[in-house]
């Protein structure tokens, strides 16, 4: 078998991913559709579809795959230039935004993240994109083990097994969403992880695995880090939500160095000038060994 047979394997292969991303973004029935032509940008190639349905034509990128509706561009070269610098600020700042306090806290998980965002920019079979689905249950994983501690399982049950993420991430919501004031959060901490955990596992073994199901699952991990960073680290903490002395929002964690060298935790407002040291059973355990 020569390359042309292989070349027309991969269109066909990326006809149907276009096809099927078309038809959850869309919703429309195709009614025409051809390729025109593809572009390699520092390795990474990326092929140019157009797709009409029988009320719009639209451009359809792929590496990642994204729509655009031509209306919105005033040609190919216009949608696509939008394409790249699109996809180049996402992969540069996916992870920038997130506090450094959450960032820290979960640092082994976040760094597995981005290694994954990091390969779906180089991958093109569909293995490549089951093993980026791979890499983001062990994404999972290590949030667990990052956050879990026997103490979070109800008295009188046995602590489940490290890598059981499913019963682990219900006890870790359970203790860092504590009480009746906080029973939507919890409802979402456990339906946010189930139904990534699944959608991960089903992705790692889907033999038609595409770029945009690889993109799904990374979006769908990082929902699920920043809402478990962001709960942990407050239910750690034990800070208040608001300034008491402006009501502000603004408030921030630091740490601060005490004239005998101790290293201590406290909370502070933006709006204002006030600030709380917080006690040292607020510190995280990792925090804790950190310190020793």
């Amino acid at each position: 078998m020569g390359a042309n047979w292989h070349d027309q394997r991969a269109e066909e292969y990326e006809r149907r991913s276009v096809e099927e991303y078309f038809a959850l973004e869309a919703a429309e029935p195709i009614a025409q559709i051809r390729k025109i032509g593809s572009r390699r940008i520092m390795g990474t190639a990326h092929g140019l579809w157009e797709v009409a349905s029988e009320r719009a034509p639209y451009w359809v990128m792929t590496s990642p795959t994204a729509l655009y509706a031509q209306g919105g561009y005033r040609d190919l070269e216009d949608a696509f230039t939008y394409h790249l610098r699109a996809w180049a600020e996402v992969m540069d700042n996916h992870d920038t935004d997130i506090p450094d306090e959450q960032r820290d806290r979960l640092a082994g998980p976040w760094r597995q993240w981005r290694q994954a965002a990091d390969a779906l920019a180089h991958a093109e079979e569909a293995e490549e994109f089951q093993a980026i689905a791979a890499r983001c249950r062990q994404c999972l994983l290590a949030l667990v083990h990052e956050a879990a501690a026997d103490a979070m399982v109800p008295e009188g049950e046995q602590p489940p097994q490290r890598d059981n993420f499913l019963q682990w991430s219900e006890h870790i919501a359970a203790a860092i969403a504590r009480g009746a004031s906080a029973e939507r959060i919890r409802a979402h901490l456990r339906a946010t992880a189930r139904s990534t955990w699944q959608l991960a596992a089903w992705a790692t073994h889907y033999a038609n695995a595409n770029d945009h199901i690889a993109t799904l699952v990374l979006q769908a991990t990082y929902h699920v880090l920043v809402s478990f960073g962001l709960i942990l680290c407050t239910a750690e903490h034990d800070a208040p939500q608001r300034c008491p002395e402006c009501a502000s929002y603004k408030l921030r964690t630091a740490y601060r160095s005490e004239p005998g060298g101790e290293i201590v935790p406290l909370v502070f407002c933006q709006g204002c000038s006030w600030e709380e040291l917080l006690p040292a059973a607020a510190l995280s355990p990792a925090e804790e060994q950190s310190r020793g």
